[in-house]
């Protein structure tokens, strides 16, 4: 007996720019982005590299980035920052250092009080718009550590519980 195949129906999340592998120069947002792009349905969106502009408290102004915002109707906003390399919170002063392939280390940003600016940046610029304003908007926040997963749990303070922290891209 032979069965008629049915037509399969992918969907994938809409995410926008396209993925450029010579303009992303990190290969943890690369592969975050490639997770995102076949792992979601297309009720998200997901924008790589938000860049923003804000006052906070009306002082300012103030430039930021979030690596990925991430939009799903009903549920609201995730912004996502993105840590590649062997990462390292020094306790005594509270900086937060990467260490690359070949062993160097470099002095990055917290990425959850980046995470937690652009956060609240991109949810006061939603607001300012007439579409969003009077609207009740979520907005939440993650880091992801892809090359380092052994690591992570040494990440976890008052500002980041576990529960914000990923390494494996789920």
């Amino acid at each position: 007996m032979a069965y008629a195949s049915r037509p399969v129906s992918v969907t994938v999340a809409i995410c926008i720019p396209p993925l450029d592998d010579e303009l992303t120069e990190s290969s943890g947002e690369r592969q975050l982005y490639k997770a995102f792009r076949s792992g979601l349905g297309d009720d998200y969106l997901v924008v790589h590299s938000v860049k923003w502009i804000a006052k906070p408290h009306g002082i300012g102004p103030r430039d930021g980035e979030v690596d990925f915002l991430i939009c799903r109707p009903h549920y609201g906003l995730l912004i996502i920052e993105v840590k590649g390399g062997g990462v390292v919170l020094d306790y005594t002063t509270g900086r937060f250092v990467s260490i690359d392939r070949q062993g160097e280390e470099h002095a990055i940003k917290t990425p959850f009080e980046q995470g937690m600016k652009g956060k609240f940046a991109i949810l006061e610029k939603l607001k300012e718009s007439p579409l969003w304003r009077g609207k009740v908007l979520v907005g939440a926040r993650r880091a992801f550590f892809p090359d380092d997963l052994d690591r992570v749990d040494g990440l976890v303070g008052p500002d980041a519980p576990r529960e914000i922290i990923d390494g494996d891209g789920t």
